[in-house]
């Protein structure tokens, strides 16, 4: 929504923020109406066996670098998945095939993302996009 040309949403937060810090009394009528969108959905920690992935969950493991996340550690716990940020640590909740979930295990960061790990020609897990 704020990535549109034009648009107040910015405008109308950076004045909610300003009210608040200065402990000024705001508006109640803004021209757009925000919500909250995000619903966490429940973490299912069980593999989706009708579309299986295609590697043992070890072969996921490792460290990942992407240029706009930085790098991004994949660690096997108790057989299951981890997404691991510096600052965060997100559940990978299988979807399908090679595709998993990032539930947050947390409220410091919330939206989920959907992982795609690529294989090599050789078959070897080597990058993933989100």
């Amino acid at each position: 929504m704020v990535n549109q040309d034009d648009s107040t949403l910015p405008y109308i937060v950076a004045f909610i923020v300003q009210n608040r810090l200065l402990q000024i009394k705001g508006t109640d009528t803004y021209p757009v109406s925000v919500q909250d969108i995000y619903q966490p959905s429940d973490i299912n920690e069980s593999l989706n066996n009708k579309k299986p992935h295609s590697k043992s969950l070890d072969s996921f493991v490792g460290v990942y670098e992407h240029k706009g996340y930085g790098k991004i550690k994949i660690k096997l716990e108790d057989d299951k998945l981890y997404a691991i940020y510096p600052t965060c640590k997100f559940f990978l909740e299988h979807l399908h095939y090679n595709i998993f979930v990032m539930k947050p295990l947390s409220d410091v960061f919330n939206p989920e993302f959907a992982l795609n790990f690529k294989m090599t020609s050789d078959s070897e897990i080597s990058s993933f996009t989100i």
